[in-house]
């Protein structure tokens, strides 16, 4: 797709949409031809240029992005990634945890989404103990993974 039919498509999208999900708003669907990956990746593109354009961004309207990509493209965790940290960029930590959880059903064997919600709860939440469980769950998805493994057993000390 050329650059310009892709910016003429994103600007059509406008914002996400305000209601539960990006299905109450056809225009992605529609710009995407009917394919769902193409819409998901639509909507997340529009989210990201929501948030860009006046950061620190709506946390609804995050959330709202999220779930309208994963709905169309449950494989573009990416979008689970980047907009937990966009919610926790702007304030809202429980919905970032609730998104990072959901990557972490989507994508039970990447160590990201444990750890990250461990380094969460632990430095955005406050609470180190519940951090622990999720820094273990990294650290057994990823052996190597010496940083989770140390997270972990420093959390069980305090």
């Amino acid at each position: 797709m050329s650059g310009w039919l892709l910016a003429a498509s994103l600007h059509a999208l406008g914002p996400p949409p305000s209601g539960p999900s990006v299905l109450a708003s056809p225009t992605a669907l529609f710009l995407s031809g009917g394919r769902l990956s193409t819409a998901a990746t639509g909507m997340w593109a529009s989210t990201v240029l929501h948030v860009t354009v006046a950061p620190p961004g709506d946390p609804s309207a995050i959330r709202t992005g999220v779930d309208g990509a994963l709905t169309f493209d449950p494989t573009l965790t990416s979008a689970a990634a980047y907009g937990g940290r966009m919610l926790v960029n702007a304030g809202d930590i429980d919905g970032a945890l609730a998104v990072h959880e959901r990557g972490a059903r989507l994508s039970p064997d990447d160590p990201w989404f444990p750890w990250i919600l461990g380094m969460e709860l632990w430095q955005d939440a406050g609470r180190p103990q519940d951090a622990v469980p999720w820094l273990r769950r990294a650290a057994d998805l990823d052996p190597d993974g010496r940083l989770h493994h140390l997270s972990a057993d420093a959390l069980e000390r305090l």
